[in-house]
C-alpha cells in the first residue's frame, strides 16, 4: 500500500494539473529546463558539449571513481526538472559514482538522429574522463538510453557496462489496448499527448523504426538491462513486452515490479521509492 506522503503528492500533481504538462508543449514550443538547485551546487559541475549543458552530479565526499550517465524524462518535449536533479543526487551519494545529467536536446527543434548523436557524444565525454560507464533514464529518458545503446552497437562502439531504466518509454507507438484504457494514475501524460510528443521526436521516421521505438529493435548484443516499473504505471504493458523481448536476446538482467507504483515513481520524494532506491544503487555500485 502506498504511504500517505505519496497519496498526498499524488494530490499535489493533480491540483496543479501535471497531466497538461506535456500538452501545453505541443504547439512546438518545448518546455526550458530548470537549474540546478541551490542545495546541490556545491557536488555540481556544469560542463558544455556542442553547445549544450551537462551536469554532473558528485557524491558529498567528491568525484566518484565511476560515472553513470542518466538522460531525464519528458517525453522529449520537458526539460530538466529539479524532480531529476533530486534523483540524480540520490543515486550519486548512495552509489558513490558521479552522475552525469544531459540536458539534451529536444523536439521539435531536434528529433531522433541529432538527439541521438549528442547522447552519443555524452557517453564519449564520460567515457573519456571515468574508466566505468553505466547508463540509463526514466520514461523518455529511458528510450534515449536504449537509442544510444543500439546506436553504438550498431556502429561497432563499445557498450556501457549496464543499461538502467525507470519506467521507459519503449514503444512509441503505443498501439497496445491497454494504453487507452481507464487508469487512476497521476501520470505527466495521457496515451493520446504522448503519442503526439512521439511524432515530434520522429519526425519523418515511423514510430515503428527500431530508432525511436527500441521495443522493434534486435537487442541481442547489448549490455546488461535492468528495468524498474510500477504495476499501474501507463506505460506497464508496453514494459513487459519489451522485457520479454529483452529476456529472449539474453540481456535482460533483472526487471522489478513495483506494486500500486505508477509512472517514474522513482522520482516521488515520498519514502515509497526507497527500496527501488536500494536496489538501482546496488546496479549502480557493482
Amino acid at each position: 500500500m502506498t504511504t500517505l506522503r505519496y497519496r498526498l503528492f499524488e494530490s499535489l500533481l493533480r491540483l496543479t494539473r501535471a497531466d497538461r504538462i506535456i500538452r501545453k508543449t505541443l504547439d512546438g514550443k518545448a518546455a526550458r529546463s530548470e537549474s540546478c538547485p541551490k542545495g546541490l551546487k556545491k557536488r555540481a559541475e556544469r560542463v558544455d558539449i556542442n553547445g549544450q549543458t551537462v551536469w554532473v552530479i558528485h557524491p558529498k565526499s567528491g568525484p566518484g571513481e565511476a560515472a553513470y550517465v542518466h538522460f531525464h524524462g519528458g517525453a522529449y518535449v520537458l526539460g530538466l526538472m529539479s524532480l531529476h536533479f533530486g534523483l540524480a543526487a540520490q543515486l550519486s551519494e548512495r552509489a558513490g559514482m558521479s552522475v552525469v545529467l544531459p540536458d539534451y536536446p529536444l523536439a521539435p527543434k531536434a528529433q531522433v538522429e541529432e538527439i541521438t548523436l549528442f547522447a552519443d557524444q555524452v557517453f564519449n565525454y564520460t567515457a573519456k574522463h571515468w574508466n566505468s560507464v553505466k547508463i540509463g533514464g526514466g520514461s523518455a529518458g529511458g528510450n534515449l538510453a536504449m537509442a544510444l545503446a543500439l546506436h553504438r552497437k550498431n556502429n561497432s562502439f563499445s557498450q556501457p557496462e549496464h543499461i538502467l531504466l525507470m519506467s521507459p518509454w519503449l514503444d512509441l507507438e503505443m498501439s497496445h489496448p491497454a494504453n487507452d484504457g481507464p487508469s487512476n494514475e497521476v501520470c505527466f501524460a495521457d496515451a493520446t499527448d504522448l503519442r503526439a510528443a512521439a511524432q515530434l521526436y520522429a519526425g519523418d521516421m515511423p514510430v515503428t523504426d527500431p530508432r525511436v521505438s527500441p521495443t522493434f529493435a534486435d537487442l541481442s548484443g547489448l549490455a546488461p538491462i535492468s528495468i524498474f516499473t510500477g504495476d499501474v504505471d501507463l506505460l506497464h504493458t508496453d514494459i513487459l513486452v519489451f522485457a520479454e523481448k529483452a529476456k529472449s536476446a539474453g540481456v535482460l538482467s533483472k526487471l522489478a515490479i513495483f506494486g500500486e507504483m505508477g509512472h517514474i515513481f522513482m522520482l516521488y520524494p515520498t519514502p515509497d521509492r526507497e527500496s527501488a532506491l536500494i536496489e538501482m544503487s546496488d546496479i549502480l555500485r557493482a
